[in-house]
Order: C-alpha cells, then sequence, then structure tokens
C-alpha cells in the first residue's frame, strides 16, 4: 500500500536524520539545533524518495519547485512539531535523546503523511 511505501521511505530518512542528530549532538551543537539540521537533510532525502517511490504520479503539480515548497511547508509544521515533541521528551520527562527522537519521529511520521496526502498529492 501507499502507506507502507510512505513508512519505508520514512524509515531511511529515519537513518539519516537519527544518524545525523547523534553526530552533531556528539561533536557539540545544542540538540535541537542538531535535530533542526538532521531534519532538513532527512526532509530533502525524503522529498526525492517518496516523490519517486510513493506519491509521484499523483501529484497535484508537475512543476517539481512548486510541489516541494508545498511539502516544505508542511515540513516545516511538522519540524516545529517534531521539535516540540523532542524537548518535551528529552528536557521535560527525562527520556534519553534517542527515545525521544523515536516517539517524536512516529507522531510527526503520521502528520508528515497525511498532510502530504491532502496537500500535496491526489
Amino acid at each position: 500500500s501507499q502507506f507502507l511505501r510512505y513508512v519505508l521511505v520514512g524509515a531511511a530518512a529515519f537513518v539519516v536524520d537519527m544518524t545525523l542528530l547523534v553526530c552533531l549532538a556528539q561533536a557539540g551543537m545544542h540538540y535541537l539545533a542538531a535535530n533542526s539540521v538532521a531534519f532538513v537533510a532527512a526532509n530533502l532525502f525524503n522529498f526525492a524518495a517518496a516523490h519517486r517511490f510513493v506519491f509521484g504520479a499523483s501529484a497535484r503539480t508537475r512543476d517539481w519547485r512548486a510541489l516541494y515548497l508545498v511539502v516544505l511547508a508542511i515540513s516545516v509544521a511538522g519540524l516545529a512539531l517534531n521539535d516540540l515533541l523532542l524537548y518535551a521528551g528529552a528536557a521535560l520527562l527525562g527520556l534519553s535523546l534517542v527515545a525521544a527522537k523515536v516517539f517524536a519521529t512516529l507522531v510527526t511520521l503520521a502528520w508528515n503523511f497525511y498532510a502530504r496526502k491532502r496537500l500535496a498529492y491526489y
């Protein structure tokens, strides 16, 4: 199904995201800044892979730049949600960075899929 393909692409993007987050945080970058950088890199990967393997033929526009702007807007909202949940998990609940990131990513995954499905693709 389309959602399963999105989850598989998302899993690959998560590897990019988590690897960069941990590397940047261990290098001394604040975890929220590191999360933002990692999320943007993973988002670029996810856009290309999801467009190709999940949504491509159903894009609302053939102009990939316009499409990416819509996906980017959805992703910025997803990043805000991801940062908020990461902060809540790590700073307020005392979860490890990795545990908080996994939780934040699962919630953000659902947001990103349904928002893309409604706003960027048919």
